[in-house]
């Protein structure tokens, strides 16, 4: 039961420091939108998104520290990877702009993982059994998943971000095919129009 409780307690710990928050959204023709992280001094904070559909697949990135100072403005980008390995105390914005659009609309995976500076450590030595080496596999599994979790997210946004650019490009293809056949059967009539009208007999006997 100890052995238990004390496993409960050092996942709860672990889980507390770390947040993690993963989302998709919508951003509609011409509007912006700022989202907000708070960190802790000496903590980390990374965040990373991607634009799954819309448009040409860019909208403006930028990101502002507690002092409202921007941190890094990215016009016309897909894709980024945003880290602070030593924040400042503070809450930090990161606005994603569509302001350069005039119709399209862009559909925006999000993933911010904060990791707090006051992680509780667990001290796992312990006399007399193996309650130490127990919780320390359990922890290092739980670790892994939480990696695990993480990649097969990161798959998942790259596929449909990769399948929305394939149907796109099999429709656009699909429509030139049509343009072209319809302009090769009108150009056909003109010429069997063309033809008929060389041999047409206009004589009078």
């Amino acid at each position: 039961m100890r052995a238990v409780l004390f496993c409960v307690l050092a996942m709860a710990a672990l889980a507390a420091a770390k947040r993690e928050t993963i989302f998709t959204f919508r951003l509609q023709a011409g509007e912006d939108i700022c989202l907000s992280e708070e960190a802790t001094k000496g903590g980390h904070v990374a965040i990373e998104f991607q634009v799954l559909a819309g448009g040409s697949l860019d909208i403006d990135f930028l990101a502002r520290g507690p002092d409202g100072i921007p941190l890094v403005n990215m016009p016309r980008v897909s894709d980024h990877l945003f880290e602070i390995p030593h924040p400042a105390p503070g809450i930090y914005q990161f606005c994603f702009s569509n302001s350069f659009s005039l119709m399209s609309h862009k559909d925006v995976f999000f993933m911010c993982l904060s990791e707090d500076a006051n992680e509780i450590e667990v001290d796992f030595t312990f006399k007399g059994d193996e309650l130490g080496n127990m919780t320390g596999t359990l922890l290092n599994v739980h670790h892994h998943l939480e990696e695990i979790a993480l990649y097969q997210d990161h798959l998942r946004v790259t596929e449909a971000r990769h399948r929305h650019l394939a149907e796109k490009n099999n429709s656009e293809v699909q429509l030139w095919s049509l343009v072209q056949c319809l302009c090769m059967l009108l150009i056909a009539a003109l010429q069997v129009l063309a033809v008929r009208r060389f041999f047409r007999n206009t004589t009078k006997v």
